[in-house]
C-alpha cells in the first residue's frame, strides 16, 4: 500500500472519533511544547549568561570577603569584613601576573538634580575600574589618581541615571546631590544594557573609593577587589599570587582557611553552566513525563482502535493483506496522531516562548534544529508505543477476527 494512501487512511480512522483523538494527542501537545521551551530557554538563558560574563571584562579575577556568621546563621558570600586599601596595594606590589585591580564598594542611595530624584546605587572604585571592566565613556573624562588623592567629589553616571535627571539636557559639570554629599558630574558611561533577568547595568553612578570611604560610607572595607590577570593565559598563575599576597598579608597560617574568596571568570562560567544544566535537567524531565504520558496514552487507543477494527482487519488479512502491511498501517496511524500532535505542541511552544520573552524580559532562542529534533523525538514516540499496538494486530487469525463481535 502506498504512503500516500496510508497517510489518508489514518486520518479517516482517526477523524471516527475526534474527542478520543483530542486527548490522546493532548499529551504529546504538552511535551513536545514543553522540549520547545526547554531548549528555547535554556539556549537563552545560556547565550544571555555567557554574554554577561564576558561584559564583566577581560580576565576578570573578583575577590571577595568570605561569609560571616551571625547567631549560627551564614550571612552570605561577600559579607565578611576582611578586604581594605593595603591589600589592593599589595596585589598591584607583588602579584606580578596582574595587569590592573581595583577596590569596590556599593550603597543604595537617592539622588536629586533640581526637582528630579533617582534611587540607584554608588560604586566607589579606582580609575582603572573602567579598563578592568570593559566599560567606555561617552563624554567626559574619568577619574584620575589627584581625584583619589583629594577625596574628589566627582562622578560617572550610567545612561538610566542621566536620562532620569538630565533629560535630554548635558549633565557634564553638573551637581547631583545625595543624602551626604554633592557630586560633579565629570562623565558619562557607555551603555550595557539589562541582563536577561531584568538587572539594568546602566543605573549606577561610579565615584573614586577615596570619597566613598571618607564622604559616605565612613567605613574602610570594601566589599570586592576587581583584578584583570595579564592574559587568559595568566588567569589560573595570577589567582595563586593573589590567594598568596593575601593570605601572607592577614597573617593565615597554613591550616587556616582564608577570610575571602577568589572566583575566575572560568569559575563562574562553570557554575552558570551547572545552574543552566540543572534548569535544562528539570524542564526536560517535565517534557519527558509529559512524552511518556503521552506515548501511553497512544497506545492505550490505538490498542482500542485494533480491538474495535478486529473484523475490518480480518477482511484485510482474508483477502490479501500481508502482516507488514497491517502493522504499518496502525504504525503510520501513531505517527500521525503524534506529529499531528507536534505541529500543534510547537507552535504552542514557539508562542509561549516569544511571550515569556515580551514580558518577563527572559532571552528565548528558538532554533530550526530544536523544531527538528522535537519532530524526530514525537514521530519516535509514535512507533516506539505503536508497534505493540501494531504488532498485535498484525498476528491476528484473519478467520477467528472475521467472527469477531
Amino acid at each position: 500500500m502506498k504512503l500516500t494512501l496510508l497517510i489518508r487512511t489514518a486520518f479517516a480512522a482517526l477523524a471516527k472519533n475526534k474527542f478520543r483523538t483530542f486527548l490522546t494527542m493532548l499529551g504529546i501537545v504538552i511535551g513536545t511544547s514543553a522540549i520547545i521551551l526547554m531548549q528555547a530557554i535554556g539556549a537563552g538563558t545560556s547565550n544571555d549568561i555567557k554574554s554577561k560574563i564576558s561584559e564583566l571584562g577581560s580576565n576578570i579575577i573578583i575577590v571577595s570577603p568570605s561569609a560571616v556568621s551571625e547567631g549560627g546563621l551564614n550571612q552570605g558570600a561577600g559579607t565578611g569584613l576582611t578586604l581594605k586599601m593595603k591589600d589592593v596595594r599589595a596585589l598591584q606590589q607583588y602579584a606580578l601576573h596582574l595587569a590592573k585591580s581595583s577596590p569596590l564598594t556599593s550603597v543604595p542611595a537617592q539622588v536629586k538634580y533640581g526637582k528630579e530624584n533617582w534611587n540607584t546605587s554608588l560604586f566607589g572604585v579606582s580609575e582603572d575600574y573602567l579598563t578592568i571592566r570593559n566599560i567606555t565613556l561617552t563624554k567626559g573624562v574619568n577619574f584620575t589618581v589627584q581625584h583619589i588623592a583629594a577625596s574628589a567629589k566627582v562622578c560617572l553616571i550610567g545612561k538610566t541615571v542621566q536620562a532620569a535627571l538630565f533629560k535630554n539636557s548635558d549633565p557634564l559639570g553638573k551637581i547631583i546631590r545625595t543624602d551626604k554629599v554633592p557630586l560633579r558630574v565629570i562623565g558619562t558611561l557607555g551603555e550595557k544594557g539589562q541582563t536577561g533577568f531584568g538587572h539594568d547595568q546602566d543605573d549606577i553612578i561610579l565615584i573614586p573609593y577615596s570619597c566613598m570611604q571618607s564622604r559616605i560610607t565612613g567605613s574602610e572595607y570594601l566589599q570586592q577587589i576587581f583584578c584583570s590577570a595579564q592574559s587568559e593565559e595568566a588567569i589560573s598563575v595570577a589567582r595563586a599570587e593573589i590567594e598568596t599576597v593575601l593570605r601572607s598579608k592577614h597573617g593565615m597560617a597554613n591550616s587556616e582557611a582564608s577570610d575571602f574568596t577568589i572566583n575566575t571568570q572560568s569559575e563562574i562560567t562553570s557554575t552558570a553552566k551547572t545552574i543552566t544544566s540543572t534548569l535544562s535537567y528539570l524542564l526536560g524531565t517535565m517534557a519527558g513525563i509529559a512524552m511518556l504520558i503521552g506515548g501511553i496514552g497512544i497506545m492505550n487507543i490505538m490498542l482500542v482502535s485494533v480491538r474495535e477494527r478486529t473484523r475490518e482487519i480480518g477482511l484485510r488479512l482474508a483477502i490479501g493483506a500481508t502482516t507488514t502491511d497491517v502493522r504499518r498501517q496502525l504504525l503510520v496511524e501513531a505517527v500521525v496522531i503524534t506529529l499531528s500532535a507536534g505541529m500543534f505542541g510547537v507552535s504552542i511552544g514557539v508562542g509561549a516562548g516569544y511571550l515569556i520573552e515580551y514580558t518577563l524580559g527572559w532571552s528565548i532562542i528558538i532554533s530550526l534544529s530544536s523544531i527538528l529534533i522535537t519532530f524526530s523525538i514525537t514521530a519516535g514516540t509514535g512507533i516506539f508505543f505503536g508497534w505493540y499496538p501494531a504488532t498485535k494486530a498484525a498476528g491476528l487469525n484473519p478467520i477467528e477476527s472475521l467472527r469477531y463481535e
